[in-house]
């Protein structure tokens, strides 16, 4: 997709920004300098990268969060097995002295 075309379809928004904010008109030598400006901003990708680790960040944590979910829920019935043994044990069972 050209630049152009971009601008060009953004021109209605350009028009109603300019009213909104009140910003005076640029003269008919400026306007191409500074089309050409938000040609090249709309162009650039730096941000892409720090989108994508952004995202990618937050999927690492997220599948942190549900593993440690589903650990402590194992855990918590291993435990109560482990009690509920050593409260219906006697120690000498247990050492096996009996």
């Amino acid at each position: 997709m050209s630049g152009g075309c971009v601008l060009h379809r953004m021109q209605p928004l350009f028009l109603w920004l300019r009213t909104m904010c009140h910003v005076p008109c640029a003269t008919e030598k400026e306007r191409p300098h500074m089309f050409h400006k938000l040609e090249i901003f709309l162009s650039k990708e730096d941000g892409a990268v720090t989108v994508d680790w952004v995202v990618l960040t937050a999927a690492v944590c997220g599948l942190a969060i549900a593993s440690f979910a589903a650990i402590q829920q194992g855990g918590e019935s291993v435990s109560g097995n482990v009690e509920t043994y050593l409260l219906d044990t006697s120690v000498e069972e247990i050492a096996g002295l009996e």
